[in-house]
């Protein structure tokens, strides 16, 4: 067994990250959980690299408005040399883009109707070659509690997940709730990683510690 940190900025991103050790590198031994908001991560940056000298930390965050995943780590680095033990991913565009990468599985277990479900597809992302990731034009947490949940057939979806459309709180009351058990017990990251090359990244990222 391997000792290794991880830190994701909530519930779901930990739980991302924890699956996926899970399935790819079971040797893996998660000592514990860095914790880290969302804001808080860059703040963390130098602390956590310096941590990952000794052991591993398998990072996990959101493209949020950079443009692609290279330009967002050497953003989130900003000029510190990265440290071989610090493994930075980045979710394009968000983890919750990697979830509904599994798209028949998402689709069914949250009750929505597979044709509403947002298409994956080539794109330019400031590299040579088009990569596969989530085709939208807002972010995929806020497509799912402010579009989608309100389409599900199941009630406590409804209840857990959505938000208004006026409504610009990011997630429902009980978000963690309904998506963390999808996560750890239903969601298919083999499907996902073929139609999201981050995801992919990720994988073979953990693979290879």
């Amino acid at each position: 067994m391997r000792d290794v940190f991880i830190s994701g900025e909530d519930d779901a991103t930990r739980a991302v990250i924890r699956r996926l050790v899970s399935d790819y590198n079971p040797k893996l031994h998660i000592i514990q959980s860095l914790p880290a908001r969302g804001s808080e991560i860059k703040s963390k940056i130098s602390s956590f690299n310096e941590l990952a000298r000794q052991y591993p930390i398998i990072l996990l965050t959101d493209l949020d408005d950079d443009p692609c995943a290279p330009i967002g780590k050497t953003n989130l680095l900003n000029g510190i040399t990265q440290s071989s033990g610090f493994v930075i991913n980045i979710a394009c565009d968000e983890v919750e883009a990697w979830l509904m990468a599994d798209t028949e599985g998402f689709a069914y277990y949250f009750g929505i109707p597979l044709t509403e479900m947002p298409k994956f597809l080539p794109q330019k992302m400031q590299g040579r070659k088009p990569l596969s990731e989530i085709s939208l034009n807002v972010k995929s947490s806020w497509h799912f509690t402010h579009q989608l949940a309100h389409l599900s057939t199941k009630s406590d979806v409804r209840a857990q997940v959505s938000v208004p459309l006026n409504d610009k709180t990011c997630k429902g009351k009980e978000y963690n709730t309904a998506v963390v058990p999808f996560i750890e017990k239903v969601w298919k990251p083999e499907t996902g990683r073929l139609v999201s090359d981050s995801l992919n990244r990720m994988i073979n990222r953990i693979q290879g510690l």
